[in-house]
């Protein structure tokens, strides 16, 4: 009979994970965590950037279709988004949380539209150099259509 109880009482001492195997685990955990974090935000700071150069070129087109209609170019996010059915992207991909779009235009000549990502990345839409430009090295972006400056 004590031969019983003294098997069971061992393999109850076995049912359990040593302090080796838990910190192990922790550790492979954590290794894991330090690997993904960055890539998470990276691409979230991508997510950011693909909603603005959308909205940018979303603005661009409700430009164009002003045009057709009015036969002058506006300066006037409103107007695009009552004439024209514009829509912005969640305001959170905006930097500082607030949607913003800027628009120049030369009544018919063009227009740049610009908009700040919030991952800090600046993007411009130009109609006069083909659409979407990113950020020169200077940190300034110069629209080429005259008067629209």
């Amino acid at each position: 009979m004590h031969g019983l109880m003294a098997r069971r009482s061992s393999a109850e001492a076995d049912a359990g994970f040593s302090m080796i195997e838990l910190l192990v685990v922790i550790i492979i955990i954590g290794i894991l965590a330090a690997v993904a974090i960055p890539v998470f935000l990276q691409q979230r700071k991508k997510g950011y950037d693909a909603a603005i150069k959308s909205d940018l070129v979303a603005a661009a087109s409700a430009e164009e279709a002003y045009i057709t209609e009015q036969n002058v170019y506006t300066d006037s996010v409103s107007t695009l988004k009552t004439a024209e059915g514009f829509k912005y992207s969640q305001a959170g991909s905006y930097s500082g949380g607030t949607a913003t779009i800027t628009v120049v235009s030369n009544t018919n000549l063009g227009y740049c539209i610009s908009a700040t990502a919030a991952s800090g990345n600046k993007w411009f839409y130009d109609s006069g150099n083909g659409g979407l430009q990113p950020l020169n090295t200077s940190g300034t972006y110069t629209c080429s259509v005259s008067g629209a400056s």
